[in-house]
């Protein structure tokens, strides 16, 4: 799922920071929005399939008995709340292309102390177990995409989402796809090893 949100995130941000250098405003508006459809074409099919092929992905990763009821309970959460992590690290890349490095940083550190702190809340104090873990995970990514939304819909972006281009352009995804094919076949290769080694 993660590799998923990089070929998006990745390949979007690099094509908007060559409009943006060509000083292409409107052509860099096209790319963001059309990625920002794509962001949520992909990110329902993978929340779907992970509900659908819960079960099998489990049995695949060896996972059985209560172990195997612990996980799923907290797949459900992380599929459920995947949609934040996946505008969260598509936005963070953006952000990062227009000159706010600083911005993405501080969404990924608000991301992590609030998921640490949460974390404990949920499991420690309120005995929530896995799911409380997951929602804390959820809670965190949410809380970082929002910092990020934040910046893009208060006007200091200087990137807008128009309408017509929320209609996907097939040879702009097409583009996105292919710049950020190389990330997301990396980000792929260490999912599955780290799959295989657990």
């Amino acid at each position: 799922s993660f590799a998923v949100a990089t070929l998006v995130g990745q390949g979007a941000a690099s094509l908007i920071s060559i409009r943006l250098g060509e000083k292409d405003s409107r052509g860099a508006d096209h790319v963001f929005t059309n990625a920002l459809t794509l962001n949520l074409i992909l990110g329902s099919l993978v929340i779907a399939a992970g509900f659908i092929f819960m079960d099998p992905l489990l049995n695949i990763m060896g996972a059985q008995g209560a172990v195997k009821e612990m996980a799923a309970d907290y797949m459900r959460v992380i599929y459920a709340g995947f949609i934040f992590q996946m505008l969260g690290f598509y936005f963070s890349n953006i952000a990062r292309s227009e000159g706010f490095p600083v911005l993405a940083m501080a969404s990924m550190i608000t991301s992590g102390v609030s998921n640490m702190i949460l974390d404990y809340l949920f499991i420690a104090v309120f005995g929530w177990g896995v799911q409380g873990g997951a929602l804390a995970t959820i809670m965190g990514q949410a809380l970082g995409f929002f910092i990020l939304l934040r910046h893009f819909v208060s006007g200091k972006s200087s990137l807008k989402v128009h309408g017509k281009d929320l209609i996907p352009d097939l040879k702009v995804i097409g583009r996105i796809i292919a710049v950020g094919s190389a990330t997301f076949v990396t980000t792929l290769g260490a999912s599955l090893s780290a799959a295989l080694l657990n």
